[in-house]
Formats: C-alpha cells, structure tokens, sequence
C-alpha cells in the first residue's frame, strides 16, 4: 500500500465506511464523487428563495369602502390633547395672603431677624491647614466668652417658660378689597382676633320675620347651561335598520297563491242530505260489520276438567339421543 493513503487514512478517524473508501479510492473516482451534486444543498422545485406567492385578492367592498361620520368622529384628536410647537408662558399672578397684610411682628421675631454681631478679637477663622488629615471636634472654651453675653443668654433661655403661650391678639379693622367685580373681606383666624361683644336679645316677632324670609326657597342660577347632547350613532342605526327591500325580496315577501281545488266553497251546505242516501240499501257485509260483536264471559284456564291426564303430543314425543345421554345416571367412582 502507499505510504501516502496510510498516512491519510491513519489521520482521519471518521466512519469506517468511509475510511475503507477512501483507502482505495484514486483520483478518477475522487473527482467523480466531487462533480455529484449534494442532494443536501439542492432546493425543490420550485424554489422558495426565487419564488414570489402571488398576493391575495382584494375584495372590492374593501376598495370602495368609506368611513362613517361616527369612525371620522372617533379619529380625530382632542384639541385639548394637541400640544403646539411653542407656548406663551402663564403669567402667574402674585397674590398676598389677606392675614399677611395685617400681621405684626413679635417682639422675639424682631430679635432673630437682627444681624449676628461677633467680636472678631476673640472669633477664629477657619484655616485651610489639615484638608487631608482628620478633623477633630473642638471644645468650646466657655471662660473665653465675654460675661455679658453670658448673662443676656441665661436672661433670655434660662427663665421660666409660660404654659400655655399667651394669645397674640391684635386690633382688628374689616377691610375689603376689590377684585374685578368681586368684593373679598379681610379676616384673622380667630385666636389673632378680639373676641366679639355677645350677641343682643332679639325680640320674637323679629325672629319669625326672619325665620319666614330664610324659608323662602332661594333662587339659584346655574353656573353652566347644560344641552343635552343629540346621540347621532343610535339614530343613523335605526335608519340603517329600515332598509329598502330589493326585487328578490319583494317577489319572496307576495302570498303563495292557493289553487282553485284548496279554496274553500262558500256555497256549500253541511246540513244537507243526499237524494241518493235516501234510498240506499246496506249490503251483507257492511250488516256483519255494523253488527256488534259478542263476547262470552271469560273462562279461568287454570282449572282443567282431568288434571291428571297425560297430553297427546306427549305420547307421541320420540326422546332425541342427547336427551337419552342425559338422562342417563351420573357414575362416580
């Protein structure tokens, strides 16, 4: 064998089909199996890749068809929902608040908002030293503080707190401000207001007066008109049900006619008797029919006048083998 065809069939480890192939296969028979086509590779006919199904017929109620006004209706948008490509900015109106105007400052308040003064002789600055390292927390040396504003804290912190706050009351003036056409009233919550004198004694007859002119129903206007809105899509639905009816239908809807044989004969008489009736004559037959018939009473044919006698067909009954071989005794041993 050629050292070649060992070499190369020693490197393939395959079928071994094919390893005693190609063994002894040569280069004719090499390019024979090569110029075969793969029966893997080839597509059937015709090829799916080349082609094309022919598209599907459109019917033609879809080419003339036209949308309703209720489906035009129901497609187009919102103009609240359209939003444009650029809008002004709302102008927002600065509103103070009624009780704002009318507000004093506590004399706690004035206090805060008064600009911190620090002596700078004893107050350090921050130093940019140590960014890296750790920062500790510094004690505050309390003898290094001025007694004076010792004492002004301990005066103002240290003394005895009142419980419940008293009430911040205020002089209250009604003050009214106009608003286009409307007329707003300014008022305090009620703990920031002077409490009201008590109400005067108000005699009777003035309080049915008012009682009969609060019972009289007011008369209220509605903010909005309200229009009952027409509801289009169930009435073109009746009219779509009243329909025009074609020929075929019309032809389909006539009466069959009923020939002359089914009418019935307005003329004619039930009560009235044949001529020829008259003098008809019954045959023997239809005597015997219309003749009863007589049935005698039942007889009990459970009592037999000789019980005891032996029937007829059983004298003459000729015993069959298999009844003789079954009538024979049963031996065991």
């Amino acid at each position: 064998m050629d050292p070649k065809i060992s070499l190369l069939s020693n490197a393939y480890e395959g079928r071994p089909e094919f390893q005693n192939v190609w063994e002894g296969m040569t280069r004719k028979m090499h390019l024979f199996w090569l110029a075969q086509p793969n029966k893997r590779v080839l597509m059937p006919y015709p090829d799916p890749a080349i082609c094309v199904e022919v598209p599907r017929p459109i019917s033609k109620a879809a080419l003339k068809y036209e949308p309703s006004e209720r489906i035009n209706l129901m497609s187009t948008p919102k103009k609240s929902k359209i939003t444009p490509k650029y809008e002004k900015p709302i102008e927002k109106e600065t509103v103070v608040e009624p009780a704002a105007l009318l507000a004093v400052a506590s004399p706690h308040l004035i206090e805060l908002a008064k600009p911190i003064v620090r002596d700078f002789s004893t107050h350090k600055k921050k130093s940019s030293k140590g960014k890296g390292g750790k920062r500790r927390r510094k004690r505050r040396d309390k003898t290094k503080r001025s007694p004076e504003i010792r004492e002004a804290w301990l005066a103002k912190n240290a003394a005895p707190k009142k419980w419940p706050p008293p009430p911040h009351i205020h002089p209250h003036k009604q003050r009214f401000i106009m608003r286009g056409s409307t007329k707003t009233l300014i008022k305090e919550r009620k703990r920031f207001t002077i409490p009201q004198k008590p109400p005067m004694k108000i005699t009777k007859s003035e309080m049915y007066r008012r009682c009969i002119f609060l019972s009289i129903p007011s008369r209220r206007r509605e903010k909005f008109k309200w229009y009952h809105e027409r509801d289009d899509f169930t009435e073109r639905r009746q009219k779509k049900l009243a329909q025009r009816a074609n020929e075929t239908i019309r032809k389909l809807a006539l009466p069959k006619p009923i020939p002359e044989e089914a009418q019935l004969d307005l003329k004619f008489k039930p009560f009235k008797i044949n001529k020829g009736a008259l003098h008809y004559k019954a045959t023997e037959r239809i005597i015997t029919l219309a003749t009863p018939v007589q049935k005698t009473a039942r007889v009990d044919s459970d009592i037999k006048e000789n019980p005891f006698g032996v029937v007829k067909r059983a004298l003459k009954a000729i015993c069959s083998k298999r009844v003789a071989e079954l009538a024979q005794p049963v031996m065991r041993d």
